[in-house]
């Protein structure tokens, strides 16, 4: 009986453990610095959120102050004329 064999051609140059090792140190480097970008969108989109949702409610509280203002002068002088 004749035992199986198998051929290597290494037509491709293999990287050593080292380069494997400073590839994958590389892909996790950029791997963190992306999540670090992308949390510090997300943290500067929602603080944009809820400093615009304060500054509507503030706008609508003052343009609420003024058409009562408007509409007590209205009515002051109504009562004048």
């Amino acid at each position: 009986m004749s035992a199986i064999q198998s051929k290597k051609f290494n037509w491709i140059a293999r990287r050593s453990a080292w380069q494997e090792s400073q590839a994958w140190r590389a892909k996790r480097r950029a791997m963190a610095e992306e999540f670090q970008s992308n949390t510090t969108a997300l943290a500067n989109s929602l603080g944009a959120a809820q400093a615009n949702q304060i500054a509507g409610f503030a706008n609508n509280a003052i343009q609420a102050g003024v058409t009562r203002i408007q509409n007590a002068a209205k009515a002051k002088l109504s009562k004048l004329a």
